[in-house]
């Protein structure tokens, strides 16, 4: 018992001590995430949500039916989506290859329809040699996803990793 609370107690310690950091100024809102090593501008009005782990951080646009996502992973899912040079890829409608800061990835903007209701998304996969990145936004509002693609893409060009 007295090493499952010490165990405990460490894991509580190592839990505490992963600082994600809090977007305050929702115009000029430059974010990092040193556990999973990116960086990057979100867009206008967006901040993080509670309960974000290292790989997985929840946005939205306060007061507001946008959200967005940035997940980090290591597994091979889409790693077709890597080869962001290759034609074929730049064949599947809505589906562009892209190079962000030297990363490889794609570009994927769908409609989403599920039962009566309809998401609009841009999604983002970019890759380093070890990870992936997947960066999304969307909203059921199809005004307010368009107003804000611009800074979507603006906020997608800006990811950095972190050299680590």
């Amino acid at each position: 018992n007295s090493e499952n609370e010490k165990a405990a107690e460490l894991l509580s310690t190592i839990l505490n001590s992963v600082k994600i950091n809090d977007a305050k100024d929702l115009k000029n809102n430059y974010f990092t995430n040193i556990a999973a090593g990116y960086s990057l501008n979100l867009p206008n009005g967006f901040h993080t949500k509670t309960g974000n782990t290292y790989n997985i951080i929840q946005l939205q646009k306060a007061e507001n039916q946008v959200m967005g996502c940035i997940r980090t992973f290591t597994t091979n899912e889409y790693a077709q989506y890597a080869k962001a040079s290759e034609p074929e890829l730049s064949k599947i409608e809505n589906h562009k290859p892209i190079n962000i800061n030297g990363l490889n990835g794609i570009l994927i903007e769908k409609t989403i329809n599920n039962q009566d209701e309809i998401t609009n998304m841009l999604e983002c996969y970019l890759f380093t040699a070890s990870k992936g990145y997947q960066i999304n936004f969307s909203s059921k509002d199809k005004k307010q996803y368009d107003a804000s693609k611009k800074d979507f893409f603006d906020s997608i060009s800006s990811f950095k990793t972190m050299g680590y």
